[in-house]
């Protein structure tokens, strides 16, 4: 399960936020590519680029080195 409102923001596990995804969309997810990710997922549209202003980048660059750092 993928919480679309990062967990280590909001310390909250909401139901209608989490979204039960595949490896590959929830990386996508986690390089911060997907518009629109707190609405249910036929509403996203990917991005070409990650949104460096979002707080959620921040959060998702710490899971992407903690990913490599245990390959």
């Amino acid at each position: 399960l993928h919480h679309a409102k990062r967990f280590a923001l909001t310390n909250e596990h909401e139901a209608d936020t989490l979204q039960p995804l595949c490896k590959a969309h929830e990386n996508l997810a986690h390089l911060g590519l997907i518009e629109h990710e707190s609405r249910s997922p036929e509403n996203w549209k990917l991005l070409k680029f990650s949104d460096i202003d979002d707080p959620k980048y921040d959060i998702d660059m710490a899971v992407q080195k903690f990913r490599h750092q245990n390959i």
